[in-house]
């Protein structure tokens, strides 16, 4: 057999099998909930879903649709340590902390929640009567609100996120994430 007609053969060989109509296999999960076939609890894994519209790496906005309605959000994540720092050095500063205070009050004012993971105990060489202690034990800083789904509209996504907006330039300019990080 030649060379040619060999390799005819193997080519017809391999397209059937591409071809030919498979069987599923069988799985431990079910393809309508996404939970194990083996568990009690049928409810799905995840009920939400969420975006991110990220202006700087780790820095922007935010917004979860689930069956409750609508989570509007902005801020920051830390991507390392030296981003945390930099941020404390921010709140630390007589310039840039009372700035970031008057900021995050005036959101709080507008009906939007402060959030961030805390440190339990204030951070090492914090004074414990700090002025803005609190935000010293912040690692990240986010602000958000959620709506029911009949107050959702576009109006309203655009208004939340324009009053967040002076949040995200604050992080953006006294402690955004350095270029090489990760």
């Amino acid at each position: 057999m030649s060379t040619s007609v060999r390799s005819a053969s193997r080519c017809r060989r391999c397209w059937r099998s591409w071809h030919r109509p498979s069987t599923p296999k069988r799985s431990r999960f079910s393809g309508r909930t996404g939970t194990s076939a083996f568990s009690k609890d049928k409810s799905p894994y995840k009920t939400q879903q969420g975006g991110f519209l990220e202006v700087e790496p780790s820095v922007g906005y935010y917004v979860q649709v689930d069956a409750e309605g609508v989570h509007f959000g902005g801020g920051f994540h830390a991507r390392d340590r030296a981003q945390t720092a930099r941020y404390r050095d921010a709140v630390d500063s007589d310039l840039t902390g009372p700035e970031l205070a008057l900021i995050l009050a005036k959101l709080e004012k507008a009906g939007l929640a402060t959030g961030g993971a805390q440190v339990k105990t204030r951070p090492r060489g914090v004074a414990a009567d700090h002025p803005r202690l609190d935000l010293m034990r912040r690692e990240y800083v986010t602000v958000g609100r959620s709506y029911a789904p009949d107050e959702v509209t576009v109006a309203a996504v655009e208004k939340a996120w324009r009053k967040m907006t002076p949040l995200i330039d604050w992080v953006r300019h006294n402690c955004p994430p350095e270029l090489g990080e990760g």
